[in-house]
């Protein structure tokens, strides 16, 4: 908290486990700006022999939430429900792995995803991160020009 407001720290943490998501929010600020592209860029996982073990599967929801998440009410429970199945995404161990889906996009939206395993039952999905600004890992929205 400060005079003017909470300010959110921009590193911001990332997990996935077969029980836990996580949720991802955008807002498109640039009228004219309606060419959107959500990006996600891993560096290679690694983790024992990388020729055998395998790659983590991950699964991008998009969820049906307009307007900005209060972080502190969030729960399972409370989560927005899914819209749409995007992709499975499968993270490598041994390469980058670099993914993006184009898609409309409005001035002042708010996009809301979920990023999470493809099943409970799939035990070698595994991941987290602290997303810093402009590091990888990461996942980020990028805006292009339409007008």
């Amino acid at each position: 908290m400060s005079p003017i407001g909470t300010i959110l720290p921009q590193d911001r943490r990332v997990l996935v486990t077969p029980t836990i998501s996580t949720i991802i929010q955008f807002r498109t600020i640039d009228w004219g700006m309606e060419d959107c592209r959500l990006h996600m860029s891993v560096p290679a996982l690694g983790g024992g022999d990388t020729a055998r073990a395998p790659n983590i599967s991950v699964v991008l929801y998009r969820l049906n939430q307009t307007y900005p998440l209060d972080t502190a009410e969030l729960t399972f429970q409370s989560r927005p429900p899914r819209v749409a199945k995007i992709e499975d995404i499968e993270l490598s161990r041994a390469e980058y792995t670099v993914w993006s889906r184009q898609f409309a996009c409005k001035a002042d939206d708010v996009l809301t995803f979920e990023l999470g395993c493809r099943g409970i039952s799939n035990n070698d999905c595994s991941l987290e991160w602290w997303q810093k600004q402009g590091s990888d890992p990461a996942v980020y929205l990028t805006q292009h020009a339409t007008v």
